[in-house]
């Protein structure tokens, strides 16, 4: 998976998800947040077993795939980008 979007657009996207997410859990992929591409865009997804947000941001996608990622850690790597 490979894609190019605005930083700021999706750190915002990614701190809102990252709040319906569960913060501790004994499943791991609820902890994370799913990135799913498209032709055109990103779908991110969040679900903590009782509430689910699923957004999507406008992207330039050069190879489609989807992957879970822890929330925290993906959250602040994207507040230390310039």
């Amino acid at each position: 998976m490979k894609f190019v979007c605005d930083t700021q657009k999706f750190s915002e996207i990614c701190s809102n998800i990252q709040r319906s997410v569960s913060s501790k859990s004994t499943i791991p992929a609820i902890e994370g947040i799913l990135l799913t591409t498209a032709e055109n865009s990103v779908t991110v997804t969040g679900y903590d077993l009782e509430v689910g947000v699923i957004t999507s941001v406008e992207a330039k996608v050069e190879e489609q795939g989807s992957i879970i990622l822890n929330a925290n850690i993906l959250c602040d790597i994207l507040r230390n980008l310039p």
